[in-house]
């Protein structure tokens, strides 16, 4: 029993482990201070927010086959401009998209940055 609990404590710290390490790429890359979202683990919220974007981070010791077909995408892009994007579902579910966070974030800073400013606000 003591293993289990430990193993879970573990768990728990390689998990906010992994979001505070995303809240530090994403506050050097989008210039913004991110930070956790404290308490999200009982209520069942979201791990990061930057709006319109909520995040769930998942950090585990295998992540299966996804960056085999991450790799597969990259290695098909036929030109500098191309993106790799993998989506992908499981039976009953939606369908998900992944690609690499440099990319993503370049998108949210795009979206951040290019978002007009409404009348009164930030002058």
């Amino acid at each position: 029993m003591a293993d289990a609990k430990s193993r879970g404590k573990r768990n728990r710290q390689r998990g906010q482990e992994g979001e505070r390490e995303v809240c530090q790429i994403l506050t050097e890359n989008l210039g913004i201070p991110v930070k956790r979202l404290l308490g999200q683990e009982r209520e069942g919220g979201s791990d990061i927010s930057t709006p319109p974007y909520r995040w769930e981070v998942k950090r585990r010791k295998r992540i299966g086959l996804i960056y085999d077909w991450l790799q597969e995408a990259q290695d098909g892009l036929q030109n500098a401009s191309e993106r790799p994007v993998v989506a992908f579902r499981a039976d009953g579910k939606g369908w998900v998209a992944a690609l690499p966070l440099d990319e993503l974030i370049r998108l949210i800073r795009e979206e951040i940055h290019d978002e007009p400013r409404e009348a009164g606000k930030g002058d």
